[in-house]
């Protein structure tokens, strides 16, 4: 993908475009604008066209490649961080923090679907997502945090700081214990 002018331009089968950016050329008058923009676009056309007269190479605005590209980055930010029961202890904590914590926003939010997608291999095939939901009753928990977490070799230790809210009192702090288990290059959740 390249950027000229205003627009970008996809390139494919290794054949280069160049995009020259409508507008009126320097000294002309604006109304000559219309007939330079006509003759651009009939160039951008041929320039565009394979031999069989297929037209591909399309022209995207910048705020759709952006926004496609944001959604990209998001993807990716959801994606699990790499990590082997070799890594240092400091690297296993660190993601396993963040995917405890990652786990408990989605239970926070209600969002029951992606919680179960933290859950180990083992505790998926053990446990179905129907059963997960119904065993799981969200709406109460407010915040969760990390607090410590302790890695041996592939297995670690999480406790997590949660607040929640009960019909009759509200801000609750308690503390949990999770156990996470480091395979396949990922860390995943033990749900018991």
């Amino acid at each position: 993908m390249t950027m000229h002018g205003r627009f970008y331009t996809l390139k494919s089968l290794g054949m280069v475009r160049e995009q020259a950016e409508i507008g009126p050329l320097a000294g002309q008058h604006d109304d000559a604008a219309p007939k330079l923009r006509q003759d651009s676009k009939c160039r951008m056309r041929q320039q565009c066209s394979t031999p069989g007269g297929d037209t591909w190479g399309h022209k995207v605005p910048k705020g759709v490649v952006a926004g496609a590209m944001a959604v990209m980055l998001a993807a990716c930010a959801g994606m699990t961080p790499g990590v082997s029961r070799d890594a240092s202890p400091q690297v296993k904590q660190t993601v396993v923090a963040e995917r405890a914590e990652a786990r408990w926003q989605a239970l926070i939010k209600g969002d029951l679907d992606t919680a179960y997608t933290f859950l180990s291999p083992g505790s998926k095939a053990t446990t179905s997502l129907a059963v997960y939901k119904s065993k799981i009753k969200p709406g109460i928990w407010r915040r969760a945090k990390a607090d410590k977490v302790s890695c041996e070799g592939e297995i670690c230790s999480v406790t997590i700081q949660i607040t929640f809210d009960t019909p009759k009192a509200k801000g609750i702090e308690t503390q949990l214990a999770e156990s996470w288990i480091i395979e396949d290059g990922a860390a995943w959740y033990v749900y018991r």
